[in-house]
């Protein structure tokens, strides 16, 4: 199972892999910024907004996730919806 699967089908996973990635292969890792961007489409709201979260904690090299978090400002779920605005304001991207 790929790890894009595994973090569409389990939340912990998501977990898992944000405290990892971040404390293992640093927080410019490309790769952690895309797999983050990829989550924020799962049906599960709780894994888009944990990766609206760890995208915030990443912090502005995780900009190339910013049209996927903008995306994001119009979730159905309000908890997306403010992870999303949260993370743009620590990745220093100006909302109105």
């Amino acid at each position: 199972m790929t790890t894009s699967a595994k973090l569409a089908e389990d939340p912990f996973f998501l977990k898992v892999v944000e405290e990892s990635v971040l404390t293992v292969m640093g927080p410019e890792t490309v790769v952690t910024t895309k797999l983050l961007a990829a989550a924020l489409t799962d049906q599960d709201a709780l894994v888009r907004a944990g990766a609206a979260q760890t995208l915030g904690q990443i912090g502005p090299a995780a900009n190339p996730a910013v049209p996927a978090l903008i995306a994001r400002l119009k979730d159905e779920d309000q908890s997306v919806r403010a992870g999303a605005r949260e993370a743009l304001k620590k990745i220093d991207i100006l909302l109105p």
